[in-house]
């Protein structure tokens, strides 16, 4: 394997990605890895032959999801999709072009004639994507045309399992498997944590000790929390649910609001001095034990969160 991953975090300049120095730095990745490949020591001839006849490299990136993070956007949102297309666009441009270069000065690689690419067909004319306005593609295939390149195989995302690890990212292009999580390797174990989530509830005065026990609990989990910005929101959202509840009507603010899941949420949320407890909901489903700050008396069930606030 030739292989190198990019950090994509470091492309992330004032909330903005940098397309530009990204194409710079694949064109280098690709020189870089060419002269592995003609210096490498192999350690079986076989695997010198197919090198040297295939020159197969593979340039993968890590860190998509802290890109994602850094730039604000939801894993899944349309501007993350996006983004994704423009940076792996841009890598399989800039690696073409390069690859390309280098076959002016060296050749294509020995296997070169009758491949796919020699016949004018580039990996996304095989899914039926047209080529975009982002990159002069209709110049670079007609130096492939004349010059070929110099690799049969540019793009490979690995799972960057270590050298994430490494450069503090998230692997590979995969998102956050959980906000907190242990990782065992064979020198011990080491706690991770979701360094952009501890950032945000600093920079809103919301971690404590409290805060870290909840979060520990749930394994991170922070989709069931309820934010609101002002206590008289709070404190009308709570009258509002006792009169759905006194007038038999809990069952309609259900399918409105989704607050069969607020029973639930009550165990999800936050650190103790910022909480309010409403009564006279129905109680929940048996769950887990939670943390001493989150024990609540009978009839209560509903946790809800007011930034900035301590209310009892």
């Amino acid at each position: 394997c030739n292989l190198a991953s990019i950090s994509l975090s470091a492309f992330v300049v004032n909330g903005v990605f940098d397309y530009g120095l990204l194409e710079y730095i694949v064109g280098v990745t690709v020189k870089n890895l060419n002269r592995v490949i003609d210096i490498n020591h192999y350690p079986i001839p076989e695997a010198k032959l197919s090198n040297l006849r295939h020159r197969p490299i593979g340039i993968g990136v890590q860190g998509l999801a802290d890109c994602f993070c850094m730039l604000r956007y939801p894993f899944d949102s349309e501007e993350a999709r996006e983004v994704n297309i423009n940076i792996f666009e841009t890598i399989y441009y800039s690696a073409l072009k390069k690859s390309c270069l280098l076959a002016q000065e060296y050749g294509p690689y020995e296997s070169y004639p009758g491949s796919p690419i020699s016949q004018g067909i580039l990996q996304h004319d095989m899914w039926g994507v047209s080529d975009s306005s982002r990159h002069d593609w209709a110049t670079l295939r007609a130096d492939i045309a004349k010059y070929g390149v110099r690799n049969s195989l540019l793009i490979a995302p690995m799972p960057t399992a270590t050298t994430a690890q490494i450069f503090g990212n998230n692997e590979s292009i995969e998102p956050f498997t959980s906000n907190f999580y242990t990782r065992r390797v064979l020198s011990g174990e080491f706690q991770i944590v979701n360094k952009y989530l501890l950032k945000d509830l600093v920079d809103a005065g919301l971690w404590n000790d409290d805060m870290k026990n909840v979060l520990l609990h749930f394994n991170g989990s922070v989709q069931a929390l309820q934010f609101y910005s002002h206590a008289n929101t709070l404190i009308q959202y709570i009258c509002l649910i006792n009169m759905f509840k006194n007038h038999n009507f809990l069952q309609s603010i259900f399918s409105l609001m989704n607050v069969n899941s607020i029973s639930s949420r009550s165990r999800d949320a936050l650190g103790c001095p910022n909480v309010i407890w409403s009564s006279g909901l129905e109680r929940p489903e048996q769950i887990p034990a939670v943390p001493d700050c989150l024990d609540s008396s009978d009839g209560e069930d509903t946790l809800l969160f007011v930034p900035g606030e301590s209310i009892r």
